[in-house]
């Protein structure tokens, strides 16, 4: 089936928000609002996830006939973001770079708070930024690896080495070999702990 007007307006219609997200993030870290900042952030990453779904939808929906049922469509889409999540990830961590790049850019004396730059590197177990960071293949989520080992074989019972992602409100069943390294979230951990440490330094001499 062929993309609709409204599907081709709807699609416009999430880029359009795109931008206009990333300008009013702009705007927050440009005039020091760091909770503005790291509101707009997870917009940012919610928006490029609707997009994402999207996608799957019309991939999914490109094999529709007559009489298929819609929910079977859905489930399609599901599976096919599950089969392509490391490669949505990889993409939807490269326009974030963009985009903290292209506020850079906009002055040299501005830094990205911390609070927009660590969204969604806090390890849920530790509470903390990791320091040997892996990634759930399923659901995208980050973790420092000895915790989540650890978490996962307490929870596990028998033969099903599975336990639930540790995240509030994620369902997805976790395995240790859902557990794969990322070198561009280990780039970010690292520098989210560098700037931590900056400013514990800086409040040390206020």
């Amino acid at each position: 089936m062929r993309a609709s007007a409204f599907d081709n307006f709807y699609k416009d219609q999430l880029n359009e928000c795109l931008q206009s997200t990333g300008s009013v993030w702009e705007e927050a870290v440009k005039y020091k609002s760091p909770e503005a900042a790291q509101k707009m952030a997870k917009l940012f990453e919610d928006i490029i996830d609707l997009q994402q779904d999207f996608d799957c939808y019309m991939a999914a929906r490109g094999g529709y006939t007559e009489g298929d049922d819609y929910d079977n469509i859905l489930q399609q889409a599901k599976q096919f973001k599950d089969q392509n999540s490391y490669s949505y990830q990889r993409s939807k961590q490269q326009l974030i770079e963009q985009q903290k790049e292209k506020i850079r850019a906009c002055d040299d004396d501005i830094v990205i708070e911390e609070s927009a730059s660590t969204v969604g590197l806090l390890c849920p177990i530790t509470n903390k930024i990791p320091t040997n960071p892996v990634v759930s293949r399923k659901c995208h989520h980050v973790y420092e690896k000895t915790a989540i080992i650890a978490y996962i074989q307490s929870r596990s019972m028998g033969r099903n080495m599975s336990a639930p992602c540790p995240f509030a409100g994620c369902n997805r069943q976790l395995s240790i070999d859902d557990l794969v390294e990322d070198p561009e979230v280990n780039r970010r951990c690292d520098e989210a702990r560098d700037q931590a440490h900056k400013d514990d330094e800086y409040e040390a001499i206020k």
